[in-house]
């Protein structure tokens, strides 16, 4: 007699919530990765519009309004980047808040997993005790069948 285990349709759930924690995390991920690119790419956009404003500068005859445009689009730059700063903190609060959830679960999933393996033990152990019974019954009835 094979028992199933009661707790099967759980463990198979805590499965699929862990297998949809871990995506959550990887997009996490993918996300805080995106926005660090994106960011990266912005600082770079900022350094050479320095380097243009410099060498307009160092050139001799630049008119106020092409320094003051130039002024007004790192500033927005620098808005943009500050801006991606902060939805990089929130990415990465967002990746180690799944980081954890993740965690959870599979510590859940690893809970339940004990518990088929121990439900698994204690079939074998039933099993090899009936088994053993039957053949101590065994041995007994050939024991007396022999003496008679």
């Amino acid at each position: 007699m094979n028992a199933p285990f009661r707790l099967a349709s759980i463990l198979r759930w805590r499965e699929v919530e862990r297998d949809s924690r871990r995506q959550e995390w990887v997009e996490a991920c993918d996300r805080e990765a995106e926005l660090r690119v994106s960011a990266q790419r912005l600082w770079e956009e900022i350094q050479a519009e320095q380097c243009r404003r410099r060498a307009a500068l160092d050139a001799g005859a630049v008119s106020i309004d092409e320094l003051q445009t130039r002024h007004r689009y790192e500033l927005a730059l620098r808005e943009e980047l500050d801006a991606l700063q902060q939805a990089r903190d929130e990415a990465a609060r967002q990746r180690e808040l799944r980081q954890r959830q993740l965690a959870e679960a599979e510590q859940a999933l690893k809970a339940l997993e004990r518990l088929r393996q121990q439900h698994c033990d204690q079939l074998a152990s039933d099993l090899r005790r009936r088994e053993q019974l039957n053949c101590d019954e065994s041995a007994a009835r050939q024991a007396v069948h022999s003496r008679a």
